[in-house]
């Protein structure tokens, strides 16, 4: 956002939003754009052959070692079916839904979309409220 304001000659003294500056560069944010990015390459990674690499890696599982005391960091895995509520796939179907290509680019392009829609209304929101909450005092 910085390098965005920058090339388009904002100053954080304006005050302006991130919504607005986005708006203003016809841009998207870049937590969507990395989902769609992400999206992609799991979809590429999925019709893989079963011997390559990637594959191997995404479906194994460690057979030795032990874990730290604590909560376990988040795989890559784990991320992914985090962000599959954003093209409303279940994580069951997400193979069967990759195998299609063309469905499998419009869902990525959906969830950037989804995302980056309810990121707006949920900034919106608390911008509102702040607003609101402001006033009263």
């Amino acid at each position: 956002m910085r390098a965005l304001r920058s090339i388009l000659g904002i100053k954080w003294q304006d005050r302006i939003t991130n919504l607005k500056v986005l708006d203003k560069a016809k841009s998207t944010s870049i937590e969507a754009i990395i989902i769609k990015t992400q999206f992609r390459w799991v979809g590429h990674v999925i019709r893989m052959d079963a011997c390559r690499m990637p594959k191997c890696l995404m479906y194994g599982e460690l057979q030795t070692g032990k874990r730290n005391q604590g909560r376990p960091k988040l795989r890559y895995k784990e991320t992914v079916k985090a962000n599959l509520q954003w093209c409303r796939i279940k994580p069951g179907d997400l193979e069967g839904h990759a195998m299609d290509r063309p469905k499998w680019r419009d869902s990525t392009h959906k969830a950037a979309v989804n995302f980056e829609e309810a990121h707006s209304q949920k900034l919106t929101a608390v911008q509102t409220w702040e607003f609101w909450y402001r006033g009263l005092r």
